[in-house]
């Protein structure tokens, strides 16, 4: 039996109304005709050609989307997903086998990725995308750029997965619990995210909001403490500089902890210090093009409407440091 959400159905109309999904509006307006012929008691599946779907994610979602094609693959031996990562090595026809992991219990084990593609958090930046049947983009900014350099369809655009911001020490500290009270307090060396993108400018709204920042500048406590604020210039060596440190503290996106590793979270950042981090979704324009264009279409709605109302979909996102935003 399956438990969803009170607000997934939310979700699942919200994305209905953008792909054109047909299945809302047939419960609504099917008749029931007494005289029609019984249902058959076993329905044989129909038979699909064979469809690869491409899928352009940008690096920081690039494995949430490869377990989620994973899983709803592992059934549909007619379908392969070809996932491409912004500044990632390009994965062909990735093998669709599920993925199993206890994040629970691996999050205070990870090590550091030592080949995770640089993240500076600059989101916004503009992006050469490949050819794709299904985009995702790392902000609102960015698929607005796609929209217009003709990548994205707007029509069919859903802003669906969003990221909090946590606190996070080494996963070798003792510390198990860290407030906002306690980072405006000073009590522990913090480390920033420095630069434009997204991230650094969520980061600094949190950081205002606490206490720690007034205009962009270092106040109260880590104005009068130089090396309290230890500063750096992308995800993977503040990742790498907090699992050394046992005392460090630092504020990341819950979407990065899988990523990197290394670290445990000892404290949550409340949603109303930043602005949501948001990751839109579309259908590429150029699937009316395909010889096989219809059937690309209807497997590339059909995934992107099992992500959001599925129960399987749903903990595979949540394992990941997402959730879906309540339209």
């Amino acid at each position: 039996m399956t438990f969803r959400r009170p607000w997934l159905l939310t979700v699942a109309l919200a994305l209905a109304v953008a792909l054109g999904t047909a299945g809302f509006a047939g419960c609504a307006s099917a008749s029931h005709d007494d005289d029609a012929a019984p249902a058959a008691s076993a329905v044989e599946e129909p038979e699909h050609q064979d469809v690869t779907l491409r899928v352009a994610a940008p690096a920081s979602l690039q494995g949430l989307i490869e377990d989620l094609a994973s899983s709803y693959a592992a059934d549909k031996d007619w379908l392969t997903f070809d996932i491409t990562g912004y500044a990632s090595v390009k994965k062909e026809n990735v093998a669709i086998a599920p993925i199993e992991v206890d994040v629970a219990e691996e999050l205070a084990t990870l090590a550091p990725d030592e080949d995770a593609a640089p993240d500076t958090g600059d989101d916004d930046a503009p992006h050469t995308l490949p050819a794709a049947e299904i985009v995702f983009h790392s902000s609102l900014t960015a698929m607005d750029n796609a929209e217009d350099a003709g990548v994205a369809d707007p029509k069919t655009r859903v802003d669906l997965l969003q990221e909090g911001l946590c606190i996070v020490v080494s996963s070798d500290s003792k510390l198990n619990a860290v407030s906002t009270a306690d980072i405006a307090a000073g009590s522990h060396p913090l480390a920033r995210m420095t630069g434009e993108g997204a991230y650094a400018k969520r980061q600094d709204e949190a950081l205002e909001a606490i206490g720690v920042l007034e205009g962009g500048k270092p106040t109260g406590y880590y104005a009068s403490n130089k090396g309290s604020l230890k500063s750096y210039d992308s995800v993977s060596t503040l990742f790498k500089a907090v699992s050394a440190g046992e005392d460090l503290v630092a504020i990341v996106k819950t979407g990065d902890l899988y990523r990197y590793g290394g670290v445990k979270v000892v404290g949550a950042i409340p949603a109303r210090m930043y602005t949501p981090l948001v990751y839109p979704q579309a259908l590429g324009v150029n699937i009316a093009g395909l010889e096989n264009g219809e059937q690309v279409d209807e497997a590339a709605r059909s995934f992107l409407t099992w992500i959001s109302t599925d129960e399987a979909a749903l903990r595979i996102v949540e394992k990941w440091g997402y959730s879906f935003r309540a339209a």
